[in-house]
């Protein structure tokens, strides 16, 4: 503004006016022009932006790919957006690192998001775990591999009882009636010792009873 102030005086001066006046219009023309340029590349680095975040959010890492280069491949989408003046948070690249991982790892967001609080769940976090998981499944083993496993058959318990049909007993074991250990089961043991103890309390009770009678007959009138 200083700069300008001074132009303009010395533009009015009748031995420098017109030198200083082509100077002015100059020196605004070049600040317009710059400003110009400004404004085309601000609106290039904006679509530049704009192009790196839907790149990062649509970033899918295929079963066959090794997890490391899809990791990479992320970490340097994150790097070019830092250069343009933003940030991701690093709650958000976990989300984005989870979102990207093949489906044969969904289980991995679960275990993690069940057994971490949500402060703890981190980018290094996620890549850790599912690189774990990465060396787990080429072994053979990991959470996918467990999970998928097969149901182990049944043991053959023998021929079902001839008087309850459940397997693995015989009616002379049976605890069902009709069987010859009928009451000994543990639902009747249970239910047979709570009788006891209510006729238990009775008894007392009676006695209890009996002896005031008792006691009120000793007493003198």
């Amino acid at each position: 503004m200083e700069a300008v102030g001074q132009q303009g005086i010395l533009s009015n001066h009748p031995q420098y006016g017109g030198w200083c006046h082509e100077q002015y219009v100059d020196t605004t023309l070049a600040n317009k022009a710059w400003m110009q340029i400004v404004e085309h590349w601000e609106g290039k680095g904006m679509q530049l932006l704009s192009f790196l975040y839907q790149q990062l959010m649509s970033t899918k890492i295929k079963e066959e790919e090794d997890l490391t280069t899809g990791f990479n491949l992320i970490k340097s989408t994150v790097s070019k957006i830092k250069t343009l003046g933003e940030s991701i948070s690093n709650f958000l690249l976990a989300q984005i690192i989870m979102n990207a991982l093949p489906l044969s790892y969904a289980i991995i967001s679960t275990v993690i998001q069940t057994s971490m609080q949500q402060a703890a769940i981190t980018s290094n976090a996620i890549c850790k775990a599912a690189l774990q998981e990465e060396e787990h499944q080429q072994k053979g083993g990991g959470i996918t591999a467990i999970k998928e496993q097969p149901k182990r058959e049944e043991k053959d318990l023998g021929p079902p009882c001839a008087n309850c049909s459940k397997p693995g007993q015989t009616k002379q074991e049976c605890w069902a009636k009709g069987g010859g250990a009928k009451g000994t089961g543990p639902q009747q043991r249970q239910q047979n010792s709570k009788q006891l103890k209510d006729k238990f309390n009775k008894s007392q009770a009676n006695c209890h009873k009996q002896r005031k009678i008792e006691l009120a007959r000793i007493e003198p009138a």
